[in-house]
């Protein structure tokens, strides 16, 4: 269950993470290996997790968000 939620949620974070520049968002899908690197490293990243609260509450990323 955990194995399953982390790599749900490192999918989550490599197809969100982008960029803004004058109003145009540009999207980056990035290796699962180098989403896990980018939030062991950085304080700026926000997880969300869109699986309903039952599912959150039964076991999550530490300091991820639950949108549901």
């Amino acid at each position: 269950m955990k194995k399953e939620l982390f790599l749900s949620a490192l999918i989550l974070a490599s197809a969100t993470l982008f960029a803004e520049t004058n109003s145009i968002v540009i999207y980056k899908q990035i290796p699962q290996g180098i989403a896990k690197e980018i939030m062991d490293t950085r304080d700026d990243i926000i997880i969300l997790d869109v699986r309903t609260k039952k599912e959150f509450d039964s076991g999550h990323i530490k300091g991820a968000n639950c949108v549901k």
